[in-house]
This record gives structure tokens, sequence and C-alpha cells, in this order.
């Protein structure tokens, strides 16, 4: 884990501001753990993951490369974020229906082939 000073070193271009700012917003969420080693005098420090890191880098991309306004990176890491956490689930269901007996897992087949070719019930 790293805190905002190492990850402003990390990330090319950010300043300290902005990497308060993205935390703000929500962009970055980093965790602030409770113990006493990770405290400062104004509170609990912010530790940032490498997952933090990547998103900080194309939140950095989409803003300076590709001029994007904050609306924009709003939106673009929302739809991110959705389908990112559709493609848990689906691992999730997927799992799911792998643990069913072969008849169930074949019907759901035989459903999903015949919605997708758009034949009624």
């Amino acid at each position: 884990m790293l805190t905002a000073q190492q990850v402003v070193r990390q990330v090319h271009g950010l300043t300290s501001e902005e990497l308060t700012i993205f935390v703000r917003r929500g962009w970055v969420k980093p965790d602030r753990p409770a113990d006493s080693a990770t405290r400062s005098a104004q509170g609990p420090v912010a530790l940032f993951l490498e997952i933090d890191i990547a998103r900080l880098r194309l939140i950095q991309e989409m803003r300076i490369e590709m001029e994007f306004d904050d609306e924009a990176v709003s939106t673009l890491l929302s739809l991110l974020d959705q389908v990112h956490t559709l493609r848990a689930e689906l691992r999730v269901m997927a799992k799911a229906l792998g643990e069913q007996p072969i008849d169930v897992r074949q019907g759901v087949l035989t459903a999903m082939n015949r919605i997708r070719s758009g034949v009624p019930d």
C-alpha cells in the first residue's frame, strides 16, 4: 500500500491537489486503516493499492492525453465500474450454474439460445 506522497511520485503529472480532488469526487477510494500505525496528526492516512494507481493513470490519460473534461471522466469511470460489477456478477452466475445438475444446465442453455433467437415461449 502506498501513501498519497508515494502515489503522486508514481503517477506522471499527478499533483497532491489533484489527488485530493479525485478522492473527494470518489474517482479513487483509498483505504483508511484505523490502526495507529497508519494515523497522522490529521487522522487516518489514506493508503492506495496498485489498482488505485492503475485507475489514477487511466484518469490522467483521459484528462491529459484524451483531453476529456471532468464530466466525461466521471461518466466513463461510472461505466467502467458498472462493467466491472456486471462481469463479477456473471462469474458468480456462471459458477452457480456450473454447480447445477447437467439437465438444469442444459435447460438454461436451451432457454438462452431460444431467447437470443427471438423465438417465443
